[in-house]
């Protein structure tokens, strides 16, 4: 999977392995080997690709959130969180179980940290 560069292009996002495991990675560009982890996932880790071939991460247009869609158990029930890419601060987004997220589109509204997810696919 290529690195995806913040709307800013300060930073770059990638997948990468813990003890095996695939998590997402962050990095200046100017440094872009000096990764350091945003998620500590176990066990499944995160998924590149949704099983409809969409990436499945994202930047936020506000250069410090990335969406990232996973199936948490293997249901192919996607689930959309937001990750903070400064406090680490994971987001759980879908609001119930059995909801899964296809088509993720986002617009930025004029404050630049809200976002609206415009399509849910049951």
């Amino acid at each position: 999977e290529a690195p995806k560069v913040s709307p800013d292009g300060k930073h770059i996002v990638v997948m990468g392995q813990i003890e095996g495991v695939s998590n997402l990675m962050i990095a200046d560009v100017s440094t872009p080997t000096a990764l350091r982890p945003l998620t500590h996932e176990r066990g499944r880790g995160l998924q590149a690709h949704t099983i409809w071939d969409e990436s499945a991460f994202r930047w936020a247009e506000n250069n410090r959130h990335i969406f990232y869609m996973r199936d948490d158990k293997g249901d192919e029930n996607w689930v959309l969180y937001s990750l903070d890419t400064l406090t680490g601060e994971s987001r759980r987004l879908t609001p119930a179980q059995g909801i899964r997220v296809r088509d993720l589109q986002t617009s930025a509204t004029a404050n630049a940290s809200t976002y609206t997810v415009l399509y849910w696919s049951l």
